[in-house]
């Protein structure tokens, strides 16, 4: 049985969405040839060779070749299946009935948008490229995004007197298990950041900044496990400030170098949107003074936001994506019936 066809108001507002999203991405610039014949006409729609050329550019190659094997076969398939059905869709629709749905007049003040950014981005590229001398210039000031030293992975137990570290130290080493280290971890340490989860200080670099939110460490700590391999004991306990700390390297992470070469295309792309995003920026406080005269941030308390979930930054250049540490290492005489981890 087939589903129940959508209402006709509903379907013409789709086919409304279409024709108007096909004309804001591809409408033929103002200042068009006049030998830019029309290639297609259906009722008083019509589109120019400009027009498809442009949406045919926009197919990856190997998209392309489902429309056949020949560029004729390839064109006239791309016009039969593509653009005559978006052009019949939007017959039966006004432009009227479009406006009388929020969804569309927002979809179609996007569509306006995107087509404003890239009119901006065109313009730049061609009247202020970004030079090499940007993309050095980018990599220079944020050297450290682009050059991470190793990292190790630490645990660690923070008690008041060095003799007292000193018998920890024993009695985890005695053991050799997680177990064991965990428990002392709960009922010795110190520091109420980290003892509820074994002493686990993230991934440490030289200068103490450690991957734990808001925990920093001596650098002592990173100097004493440098010298290890993965899964040893620091062998004496190491002074840090007035506190004594038992040290377990449980794993690593290698330096990564990446060279300005390697990162000028994603650095381009940065400085590039950058612009834009500063002349859209200009632009919105010109069109705000012009034409915003109130304000009122209390009508926002009308506004439901039932769940924000993870905010997350975007991708910058040179950060370092995520990759498994060495080490982490399953201890190599585990207590009966505990299960490494």
């Amino acid at each position: 049985m087939r589903p129940p066809a959508p209402p006709a108001r509903s379907r013409r507002a789709r086919r409304w969405l279409l024709l108007a999203l096909l004309t804001l991405a591809f409408a033929p610039p103002l200042a068009a040839q006049a030998d830019d014949p029309v290639v297609l006409t259906v009722g008083k729609t019509t589109l120019k060779q400009s027009e498809v050329e442009r949406r045919l550019a926009a197919v990856p190659p190997f998209q392309l070749k489902r429309y056949g094997d020949d560029p004729m076969a390839i064109k006239r398939a791309f016009l039969e299946k593509d653009l005559i059905p978006e052009v019949l869709f939007a017959l039966d629709t006004t432009e009227a009935d479009a406006a009388k749905s929020p969804a569309v007049r927002a979809d179609i003040r996007a569509a306006k948008l995107q087509a404003l950014q890239r009119s901006i981005e065109a313009e730049l590229a061609a009247q202020q490229p970004v030079t090499d001398a940007d993309v050095e210039r980018y990599y220079r000031e944020h050297e450290r995004r682009f050059k991470t030293p190793e990292r190790i992975k630490l645990w660690r137990i923070l008690v008041g007197s060095e003799a007292e570290a000193k018998e920890i130290l024993k009695t985890a080493k005695a053991a050799g298990d997680v177990k064991t280290w965990s428990n002392l971890a709960r009922e010795k340490s110190l520091d109420k950041a980290t003892h509820m989860r074994d002493g686990d200080l993230g991934f440490v670099l030289p200068d103490g900044r450690t991957s734990v939110p808001r925990v920093e460490v001596d650098s002592a700590l990173f100097a004493a496990a440098a010298p290890l391999k993965n899964g040893e004991f620091v062998p004496e306990p190491v002074k840090e400030g007035q506190r004594w700390a038992v040290v377990w390297r449980r794993g690593s992470m290698a330096a990564v170098e990446r060279t300005v070469e390697s990162e000028a295309p994603s650095i381009r792309r940065l400085l590039e949107r950058e612009r834009t995003r500063k002349k859209l920026d200009g632009l919105v406080a010109s069109l705000t003074e012009a034409h915003v005269r109130d304000r009122d941030d209390s009508l926002l308390e009308h506004v439901a936001l039932d769940k924000i979930g993870k905010l997350g930054a975007d991708r910058q250049p040179g950060i370092v994506p995520g990759h498994a540490p060495e080490g982490s290492p399953v201890p190599s005489s585990p207590a009966p019936g505990v299960a490494p981890r």
